[in-house]
């Protein structure tokens, strides 16, 4: 059995491979591989450690709405919790590049497959809806990959934290190939 890091990496490596291709009857990929944006090493690792503490807390509480059968397992879940924090890693990473704070974001599971308003420019909350589609078959995709690999022998908490780390890995990769002004 593999390792987390090497599940990961596996993972994120098929997410960011799949986020470039233009799914059929849509216009363009969610990521074009060209970065407009950089970020310093320092503050990266401060919000991606913010996020990973942040999913891996989620994570557990899902694992726990799962054992009560408040969750179901399924693809349609797990692609709206995979839009939710693609979303919400987006807002975190846009106000970290800009200096403002986001340390007040919280991942609440009661927000997921809700609307919650994103604390970004109308500029950015615009260019996200645009890609919602691709997201959404990008989620299922995913999930399919993991279902069909070696994630389907590991526990749902672990599962699902692997698949919300995607969601950052490519919410990371969309925000340096966006125009933020």
């Amino acid at each position: 059995m593999k390792t987390d890091q090497e599940l990961a990496r596996d993972i994120i490596q098929f997410a960011i491979e799949h986020a470039q291709i233009i799914p059929e009857g849509l216009s363009r990929p969610i990521l074009t591989g060209e970065k407009v944006n950089t970020v310093n090493a320092d503050p990266l690792h401060r919000y991606l450690t913010f996020l990973n503490v942040n999913t891996f807390k989620l994570a557990q509480i899902l694992n726990v709405a799962l054992a009560n059968g408040d969750y179901d397992d399924t693809e349609d879940d797990a692609v709206k919790i995979f839009q939710y924090i693609f979303d919400r890693a987006v807002e975190v990473n846009y106000l970290a590049m800009n200096g403002e704070s986001y340390e007040n974001i919280c991942l609440d599971v009661d927000e997921i497959g809700c609307y919650y308003e994103l604390s970004l420019p109308d500029h950015i909350q615009l260019q996200i809806n645009r890609i919602v589609p691709n997201i959404v078959l990008l989620a299922g995709e995913i999930y399919r990959f993991m279902q069909g690999n070696e994630y389907v022998g590991i526990s749902f908490a672990r599962w699902i934290n692997l698949y919300m780390s995607a969601a950052v890995s490519i919410a990371m990769q969309y925000i340096l190939e966006i125009k933020l002004q």
